[in-house]
Parts: structure tokens; sequence; C-alpha cells
């Protein structure tokens, strides 16, 4: 008995240890990547998962699908997520509650198949294969890029120089967190209209953070910091932020009509910014309205 218990306790230090950020992101490709953490567990305990859900009452037919044929619900099923947007690629760590038969069962019956805990299958288009790898009980690798193994590039975490360049964990407060590579932010014409002239202020940072979480009342709040090189550099793109903000206030006030509830530039025009050292700090009010366009507007 006293060996059983043992065993257990080693068990569950083991996964909790490869479950902490750190060891998800030393799995996770990273380089030159957007990636994203969302803690769904803490989203669904405040009732915010309820409230976009509903407001996203149109969903993708391939993702109704998916819930029909596999059981999984991201609103139920999905604890947290950590997702790289990479040049190779979608890569994507989910922790949750999986139906791993009904998972490859699915990959089957859309035209693939499984083996060895892989599963692979065509995505929409030729270049897209989807893949899925089930790494351990409740932490499910998915890839979707070129090639049919992707996901085992998630099945073991990078070690010594490998993990160079990776971001540093995100701060457990907010359950939105964001890291931008700076080789992202000097390609500004890939990111949203409206967006595009905030990443040019910011390509000269050496790292760019982004969380969302409580804000004041019942609104959100999004908070940005971005180390530079120098001090001189974070003035000069503190400046480069309020001359922004700046000018679309102008332009709005010009045209004598407020943004509407949940629009972008009602979003842009709540921005302050302020710096400290070579660290500069951003802060950004998000209505209701807006995340709920951002549900409404999701794949």
């Amino acid at each position: 008995m006293l060996l059983l218990v043992a065993g257990l306790g080693v068990w569950y230090v083991s996964t909790a240890r490869h479950r902490q950020p750190a060891a998800l992101l030393a799995r996770l490709p990273t380089r030159d990547s957007l990636v994203l953490r969302i803690d769904f567990a803490t989203l669904r305990r405040a009732g915010i998962l309820d409230r976009l859900a509903g407001s996203a009452a149109r969903q993708e037919k391939e993702y109704t699908d998916f819930v029909r044929d596999t059981g999984f619900a991201y609103q139920r099923d999905l604890d947290s997520a950590w997702v790289s947007f990479h040049p190779d690629g979608f890569f994507a760590l989910a922790l949750g509650r999986f139906d791993w038969k009904r998972l490859e069962e699915y990959a089957t019956a859309n035209g693939g198949g499984c083996f060895q805990g892989l599963c692979r299958m065509p995505g929409s288009e030729p270049s897209r294969r989807i893949s899925y790898l089930l790494v351990q009980r409740g932490l499910l690798a998915l890839a979707v890029s070129s090639d049919d193994f992707g996901a085992t590039r998630m099945a073991e975490p990078a070690r010594g120089a490998a993990l160079a360049g990776k971001p540093d964990p995100p701060p457990a407060a907010d359950p939105v967190w964001l890291s931008i590579a700076p080789a992202r932010l000097r390609r500004a014409e890939t990111f949203p209209e409206g967006t595009q002239l905030l990443a040019k202020a910011l390509a000269d940072a050496t790292s760019v953070n982004l969380t969302i979480g409580a804000g004041e009342g019942a609104s959100f709040a999004a908070r940005l910091e971005a180390r530079f090189s120098s001090e001189e550099d974070a003035q000069l793109a503190v400046r480069s932020l309020d001359r922004i903000t700046e000018v679309l206030g102008q332009i709005v006030a010009k045209e004598r009509k407020p943004p509407p509830p949940g629009d972008l530039i009602e979003v842009l025009l709540s921005g302050r910014f302020t710096r400290e050292g070579s660290v500069l700090q951003g802060r950004w009010t998000l209505s209701a309205a807006f995340l709920e366009t951002l549900a409404e507007q999701a794949p």
C-alpha cells in the first residue's frame, strides 16, 4: 500500500510539473511567433465563457460537426490552451478532458487515421495537414501545418540551447496572455487593420506582452508591457502611441459621430501609456460589447 501511495505521489508531482507554464512553453514552437495562452477554467468560473458563447450563436459547421462527433466543447471541456501562430503553421497544447476513442474515430471518418497515439487527417486545403497527439492524459497537442507529423514537435519539451528566445512564462493574474515576437512586430502589415500603427510604434521592442483581465466595474482591461534596449527607445514609443491615440481622437471628433459600442476604435481611444526605465506600460479599457464582437468574429 505504501508503495502504491508513493507511486501515485510521484505520478501526480510529475504530471503537475509537466503542466507548469514554463514546461508547456518548452514544448511549443515559438520562434518568430505570436504565442497565446487562454485560461478557460478561470473564464468559465467567472461566467464569461457562457456570455461569449451566447453571443456567438453562429458557429462554423466544421466546429459543430466536431463537437457532435467527438463530444468535445471548449466551453465545457477545455481548461487552458497554449497556441503558437508560427511561420510553419498553427500549433497548440490543450489541457482538458478528451474522449480519445472518439477523437480517433473522428480522424478515421474524415479521411485520416491514427497510430500509436498520433492521429492525422487532411485539412481544408492540400497544404494544411491536421495532426493531434495525446501527450499524456488531459494534455493534447494539435498542429495544422504542411507536416503530417506536426503535432509530434510538441511530444517532448525543448532543452538546452533550443530554449533560447522563448518568451518568459505569463503572469498568473490575467486569464488571457499574448506574447509577440519582435520579428512579427517588424511586419506590421500582417496585423489587423487598426492595430498596424501600434505595431510599428513597438517595432524596436525586445519583447512585447499583452494580458487581458478584469478592469473597473463591469469592464475588462488590456495591459501592455514592452521592453526596450534603452530608455530613449521606450520614451520614443510612448510618444508615438500617445500621438496615435491623439490623432485618432481628433478624427472621431471631426466626424462628430462616436464609435459604436464594441468597435475597435472605442478601445484604441482609451489607451494610456507610461514608461519606467526602459519598460513601456500601456492600458486599454475593453467593454463587454467589444469582447462579444470578438467572439462573433472568431473562426
